[in-house]
């Protein structure tokens, strides 16, 4: 193999080990505080610990995990500050990003969307696990990715809050009825072309996953 080549398959399972890696935090399956050991992460995805490493720092730039030299990586704590600083930014920015959705989200996209709200309305407060991935899939489908840097911030605090929105899940799956439906909302507001109720039902959504976060993190 050649150089270049190496170089490339390196990249590449770079790219596949942090998708693995950041599905298993934002799920909740890696939860706060675990640890998370080079030679061990890479016996269980199956690759050198070069491309872990890669990984492991691209997840730390996200602030999904907290990396010390010498001291090695965990999974991010979940802290009060955290999430208050997160959702005000997120609170601030993704409005802006729902609005320049506006302009690109296609009927097939929306009636993606809708599909995606008709399988997590299927789900039982003992699926969260699959609902956390619909959720995930869900979100990401509105957020066209246009090479704006509002783009970038958004997809950056929606990794930020995605252990935060995995919490709030887990400790009240009751609420995921009540989530859902808010989903259902906004896609209505997109086919309906109401910028202003989809960024109402954005607020609205955000809200809610802070004060169940918030309620959980101030026990």
């Amino acid at each position: 193999m050649g150089k270049s080549e190496f170089l490339l398959d390196n990249q590449t399972q770079a790219g596949a080990a942090y998708e693995k890696l950041k599905a298993l935090i934002m799920s909740g399956q890696l939860p706060a505080g675990e640890r998370l050991k080079q030679v061990e992460l890479s016996k269980e995805l199956g690759i050198s610990v070069t491309p872990v490493r890669e990984a492991l720092r691209r997840l730390a730039q996200e602030g999904l995990i907290d990396s010390t030299p010498h001291k090695g990586a965990q999974v991010a704590l979940l802290s009060l500050d955290a999430l208050n600083e997160i959702y005000e930014m997120r609170r601030l920015i993704e409005p802006l990003s729902v609005k320049r959705a506006f302009a690109k989200i296609t009927k097939n996209t929306a009636n993606e969307a809708r599909r995606i709200c008709d399988q997590m309305s299927q789900l039982g407060p003992a699926q969260t696990a699959e609902f956390i991935d619909l959720n995930a899939r869900f979100h990401a489908l509105l957020l066209e990715d246009d090479g704006s840097w509002t783009f970038r911030v958004t997809s950056l605090l929606q990794s930020a809050a995605a252990p935060y929105v995995a919490m709030s899940i887990f400790e009240h799956p009751d609420q995921m009825p009540e989530s859902n439906n808010e989903h259902y909302q906004l896609v209505s507001a997109f086919e309906t072309g109401d910028v202003q109720r989809a960024v109402d039902i954005t607020k609205q959504h955000l809200s809610t996953t802070r004060v169940l976060a918030e309620r959980y993190l101030r026990r």
